[in-house]
């Protein structure tokens, strides 16, 4: 049965569970329908390149895009309907929604002009605070350990952003971190009092509440720096220019366009988050097993930096 969902400021109509529920009556942005899967799913649909991401690439025919996956099949995307449909060849609600909150939706995201980073986003006083970087970089590690030490959470994986008058903004999204099994012992830390399961894909999922604000300034960019000689104590430290610009552009959540105009758009978004919001550099030593005085020191860390002027 669809249902409304509110996930990375959109009002979605959805067969599957994908994220908190909306408001009663609130005007439908996206519909989501479940399809059939082809025949051969090994066949590339016809259409313009536009994403070479990994396992699922993209074409476009006018209105409408296609992502595949030589598996799981392929969802369309119809950008004048705005409808997205499901021709998954797993038909369940665990799989629709891991795969619409990941790539789908940053796509759909992408294509009407909301960049989404590849990050966990925090809250820090009143703002929020993007942990990015390209896969394994330890995002998910260093967003448990703040969860633990008492950080809110505002979005995990994917962190939609919004240009205004005042700045840059993040968007809610899903509020569920999501632990490889190297990391499943910061749910201890995170509280037994927090809802937890095993996801399709093998990690360990805590749910945690959603953010007070749907919207929040974003404050700040973090990209973690494992050391892995290091023993020291984690450091902030504001990375600037062409080192910010080469980070930034591995930290978005679809970073394979082959399509010319949105390059160009990425590379506008780039430059535009270089210059206007602080871009940090987190060094920290590799932790095996974190502690509650490991993360509590992460968290001092965080709000020393962001309490006053920055670094």
């Amino acid at each position: 049965m669809h249902a409304l969902h509110r996930l990375y400021g959109l009002t979605l109509m959805s067969p599957a569970p994908i994220g908190p529920l909306a408001t009663a009556g609130a005007p439908v942005d996206w519909t989501i329908d479940w399809a059939g899967p082809p025949a051969d799913v090994t066949v590339a649909p016809v259409g313009r390149a536009i994403v070479a991401e990994g396992v699922w690439p993209a074409v476009r025919d006018g209105d409408v895009v296609t992502l595949w996956h030589e598996e799981l099949g392929r969802v369309t995307i119809d950008l004048a309907a705005r409808r997205i449909a499901l021709g998954l060849t797993i038909r369940t609600d665990e799989v629709a929604a891991l795969v619409l909150r990941g790539v789908v939706l940053s796509l759909v995201l992408e294509l009407t002009g909301v960049p989404t980073l590849h990050a966990n986003g925090v809250v820090v006083g009143n703002r929020a605070v993007a942990v990015a970087g390209a896969r394994g970089i330890g995002k998910t590690t260093v967003t448990a350990a703040l969860c633990a030490a008492g950080i809110p959470l505002m979005s995990d994986d994917v962190l939609a952003l919004v240009r205004g008058d005042d700045g840059w903004c993040a968007r809610s999204g899903l509020t569920q971190l999501r632990l490889r099994q190297d990391a499943a012992h910061l749910a201890e830390l995170i509280g037994a009092q927090h809802a937890q399961h095993s996801s399709v894909d093998g990690r360990h999922v805590v749910v945690l509440p959603p953010p007070a604000s749907e919207v929040l300034p974003l404050g700040a960019i973090v990209v973690p720096r494992v050391d892995r000689e290091g023993e020291g104590a984690p450091r902030l430290v504001r990375i600037t220019g062409p080192e910010a610009f080469s980070h930034l552009a591995t930290a978005f959540r679809v970073v394979t366009f082959v399509d010319a105009g949105m390059l160009v758009a990425r590379l506008g978004v780039t430059a535009a988050l270089t210059r206007e919001v602080p871009v940090l550099a987190l060094s920290m030593p590799v932790k095996l097993q974190w502690t509650a005085a490991d993360a509590n020191g992460l968290r001092q860390v965080f709000e020393e930096c962001f309490a006053g002027a920055g670094p």
